[in-house]
């Protein structure tokens, strides 16, 4: 089924990018908390950098759960 295949890239799609978030985030968690306040301007801006693409991968994550409860839905003919 073609819809079957879309959502199946889809979630390979999405499991790259949580993949690649948490990569992120144990960089993040690595990185030495101290150091010249540029160091420090620095680490924050890749922490809110962060937490804008765990946000925006959030509303996919979520668009693509009600897709997939939809297609599930057609599916079983209810």
């Amino acid at each position: 089924h073609a819809a079957e295949k879309a959502l199946l890239d889809e979630k390979g799609t999405l499991d790259v990018e949580y993949n690649r978030l948490t990569e992120m985030r144990k960089s993040l968690e690595a990185a030495p908390q101290a150091g010249t306040p540029e160091d420090a301007a620095a680490h924050e801006k890749r922490v809110r950098d962060y937490n804008a693409r765990v946000k925006i991968y959030e509303v996919k994550q979520q668009a693509f759960r009600e897709k997939v409860e939809a297609y599930n839905k057609a599916a079983s003919g209810n």
